[in-house]
């Protein structure tokens, strides 16, 4: 799943390097709040970006419904080059 936060950003040629530090800094910590909330479920982290407020993750319905009612979400979709659900279960 691809997950963008819902935070305001400007684009960083707009940015003078202070702000754009401050920028970098407010995208991380939004990032590791989302992981925060998640820490309760099982999920894998398939990327992160420094200059865009969104994140990868595999995870499973427990996950996905965490990020449905998050003020920190902006917006969830599907990554297509990995499963959007994935089965946590005991393999057979």
């Amino acid at each position: 799943m691809i997950v963008d936060l819902n935070m305001p950003t400007k684009p960083e040629s707009k940015l003078n390097p202070e702000a754009l530090r401050a920028q970098r800094q407010a995208i991380a910590a939004a990032q590791d709040n989302l992981l925060s909330e998640l820490a309760r479920t099982r999920y894998e982290l398939t990327g992160t970006l420094i200059t865009v407020p969104a994140l990868g993750l595999k995870l499973g319905p427990d996950g996905l419904a965490i990020l449905e009612h998050s003020d920190l979400v902006k917006k969830v979709t599907e990554d297509k080059s990995h499963p959007a659900i994935i089965d946590f279960g005991e393999e057979k």
